[in-house]
């Protein structure tokens, strides 16, 4: 599992794991954060990253539809996703119960959930 607090501050780079110890990228600090909830990490499609490296945005809009399930109530090892004009965030519910993020400046952040509402929170299928 996942020692989640190791990743605070890494720097975002577009593609790198945290458990690498030098960067991150919020797809898969999302996946590390979801591993540490349930012991599976998110599938990864590295066509996504092609994708996003071309600002296909309606490419990676109609994967997240097609592999999440939206919740009612967010609990651990939800993720979420922030699309935006020119980049997707995703976020994660760590087993304490706090977001874990990229912020593009500061690097993995984490913020109390209560500062993250109201989101469209999911599960992964």
């Amino acid at each position: 599992m996942p020692k989640l607090e190791r990743y605070l501050g890494l720097p975002f780079r577009l593609g790198a794991d945290p458990e690498d110890g030098t960067h991150a990228d919020c797809f898969l600090l999302a996946s590390r954060v979801v591993e540490a909830c349930t012991g599976t990490p998110l599938p990864l499609d590295r066509t996504w990253y092609t994708a996003a490296r071309r600002s296909n945005w309606a490419f990676i809009d109609q994967e997240w539809e097609r592999r999440t399930r939206r919740v009612g109530t967010p609990k651990p090892g939800c993720i979420a996703y922030l699309p935006g004009d020119d980049i997707r965030t995703y976020l994660a519910i760590g087993p304490e119960g706090g977001v874990w993020s990229v912020h593009r400046q500061r690097g993995v952040i984490w913020l109390p959930l209560r500062h993250c509402q109201p989101l469209n929170w999911s599960t992964p299928l």
